[in-house]
């Protein structure tokens, strides 16, 4: 199936089930904003339930067919590690893998897929509904045994959008990362801790995260934090316009922050399970979830502009 496109009187969605499930647009017809942050075009082409290898080298894998927009991570959100045994996909096997509409309308659309390498049956639900995009994710475990996850949602913003902005939150915990992803671009100075907005630089200066710049400055980094409201939001002065996020916090209660801030400027606010970037960092603080056969785990992330 190719892209299908949702539309009320506040959004334009374009998904696409065919590959990863993608919500590859979503715009606001008030401002004409650009929600989600668009990759240069890409192979078409649907994608194939044989996956490629995991662990390591699954992060040039999932880098060839990345597309921005927005997506979910499951059965590991993140970066690679090992969960039962098994070496664990980039950002997860959902965003790799081609899902079957169940059925949709005008402003909805439900799909569903199978992992492959984990025994999970995950159903996703995108509606539109008096002014608010909302999706509903459900894994339920199919296999014998308990299994091991961690989730993650992944939605792409567009400096463009967004420049001159403030990313308006609440925080109890807010730390860096080490090692940097992309060393020659980091500025933050690693594993150091912070009181939100305010985080260290390598140079001994601050800088306010929660300010987006007028313009890429080409700095490439991550924060970690654990959130301490389910409401968020996104200010776009160039349209006079918020985006209000509402997070899960009883699925989702840590966020990454990325932000690769170039000429092609995105970032992204990804509620996650567990603290930290990826499976390591899960299982050093031992918040690996397990599904019991049988049991499901149930999310929900919603955006809307005012």
């Amino acid at each position: 199936m190719s892209d299908a496109v949702l539309a009320d009187a506040h959004w334009r969605v374009t998904v696409d089930p065919a590959r990863g499930m993608l919500i590859r647009e979503a715009v606001d017809l008030a401002s004409g904003a650009a929600t989600l942050w668009r990759q240069a075009p890409v192979d078409p082409s649907p994608f194939s339930r044989e996956l490629p290898p995991g662990g390591p080298p699954s992060a040039q894998t999932f880098a060839e067919l990345f597309a921005g927009g927005w997506f979910a991570m499951l059965p590991a959100a993140g970066f690679v590690g090992e969960l039962d045994g098994i070496p664990t996909h980039y950002h997860g096997e959902l965003a790799h893998l081609p899902w079957e509409v169940v059925e949709r309308g005008p402003s909805w659309m439900e799909a569903r897929v199978a992992t492959v390498r984990a025994p999970f049956a995950v159903t996703r639900r995108v509606t539109l509904d008096a002014g608010e995009l909302r999706v509903e994710t459900s894994a339920t475990n199919v296999g014998e045994a308990p299994a091991s996850f961690t989730y993650g949602e992944h939605p792409c913003f567009p400096l463009e959008t967004f420049a001159g902005g403030r990313l308006e939150l609440d925080a109890r915990a807010a730390w860096i990362p080490a090692p940097a992803f992309d060393p020659e671009r980091s500025v933050l100075a690693l594993g150091e801790r912070f009181a939100w907005p305010r985080a260290p630089r390598r140079d001994g200066c601050r800088c306010d995260l929660s300010r987006l710049p007028e313009a890429p400055d080409w700095r490439h980094d991550h924060a970690c934090l654990e959130l301490a409201s389910p409401r968020v939001r996104l200010t776009a002065p160039r349209h006079g316009r918020t985006l209000e996020i509402a997070v899960d916090l009883a699925a989702t209660p840590y966020a990454l922050l990325w932000q690769r801030l170039d000429r092609d400027g995105v970032f992204a606010l990804e509620p996650m399970s567990a603290p930290g970037r990826g499976v390591e960092d899960a299982l050093a603080a031992g918040a690996v979830r397990r599904l019991a056969p049988g049991a499901a785990f149930r999310t929900a992330l919603s955006l809307r502009w005012s």
